[in-house]
């Protein structure tokens, strides 16, 4: 099966049979836009590819695109909180929103936990311009114990993680939280909370897997938070094109602002003398806010009976 890309749009074409007599194919294709004032510009400057192999990235490694459906829509956003005006503070709040979803960070200056004559209290935080949103940022991290490191599953990379309070004195406190579960005590243990891709395995993503009662979901249940790429509660219904995507705290020139762009093309499927439309669905949003990009993946897939001999093509057409 071939794929013609009329377009300037990443896309590849993965197909396969579908059963005895089916064939199936799914095609994903990815475009990335400069944010301007008052609309999105296709980007001409290195634009986001279609990886089949896992991309690493400062902020976190996105998963290869092996074209598994998401049937809800990623939210991911790269970036660093920034003190507004440039001027230092100690903390502040970042949020995101598409349409009524929103979703809210508290971050703080490096902080630490030190003993005094009422016992373990946190430090002032640092004053800080910037703060990367990342994983090694959030509420993480590994002990030490008689045994070898014992890594916090739900995020062995970030920071605060801890057994024993007696450990507590010099441990660094997070710098990302969520601001409704903020830290009070080194026995807290708060779920970890981002705006990059998270791990697949995460412990956050594995606890969708089973309902409140530990027993095991139906797959499609749980469909959506295991084939996502986003943290579970950056994984939203679907927005439909026009609805409005604010990032607030992390340039200081004020938010970010756009809107989801339509799919900016037209997909046919060719199979001998039938000619189909196909519809592909948005499952990814990424917000670069350093390059004020907003990269954007949708996802097609058809199944058509197998017939010998026949030409079978997937065509992305400008429109």
């Amino acid at each position: 099966m071939r794929l013609e890309n009329e377009t300037a749009l990443s896309a590849h074409l993965f197909s396969g049979a579908a059963g005895e007599s089916d064939l199936g194919c799914a095609l994903v294709v990815k475009a990335t836009f400069d944010i301007r004032e008052e609309s999105l510009e296709l980007s001409t400057e290195s634009p986001w590819p279609i990886h089949l192999e896992p991309f690493p990235t400062s902020w976190g490694t996105f998963p290869g695109e092996i074209a598994p459906r998401k049937p809800k829509t990623d939210v991911i956003v790269l970036g660093r909180a920034m003190a507004p005006a440039g001027d230092p503070v100690r903390s502040m709040t970042v949020s995101v929103s598409v349409g009524p979803f929103r979703h809210s960070l508290a971050v703080f200056g490096d902080r630490y936990w030190e003993r005094g004559a009422g016992g373990l209290r946190v430090t002032e935080p640092v004053p800080f311009r910037e703060m990367p949103v990342t994983w090694t940022n959030a509420f993480g991290g590994k002990v030490r114990t008689p045994v070898g490191e014992w890594p916090n599953t739900d995020n062995p990379e970030g920071k605060g993680f801890l057994m024993d309070e007696a450990d507590a004195e010099g441990v660094p406190l997070p710098n990302v939280e969520d601001p409704k579960a903020l830290i009070r005590s080194p026995k807290d243990l708060p779920k970890p909370v981002g705006w990059g891709p998270y791990p697949l395995a995460g412990g956050v993503r594995v606890a969708k897997l089973r309902g409140p009662d530990g027993a095991a979901l139906p797959f499609e249940a749980v469909e959506p938070w295991v084939m996502g790429w986003a943290h579970p509660d950056l994984i939203v219904e679907t927005p439909a094109a026009g609805t409005p995507v604010v990032v607030e705290g992390m340039t200081r020139g004020g938010p970010i602002a756009a809107a989801v762009p339509a799919f900016p093309a037209r997909v046919v499927l060719l199979t001998g003398d039938e000619r189909r439309t196909l519809v592909p669905k948005l499952d990814t949003l990424i917000v670069e806010t350093e390059r004020k990009r907003l990269v954007v993946r949708w996802r097609a897939a058809e199944t058509f009976e197998m017939r010998p001999r026949e030409v079978r093509l997937v065509r992305i057409e400008a429109v």
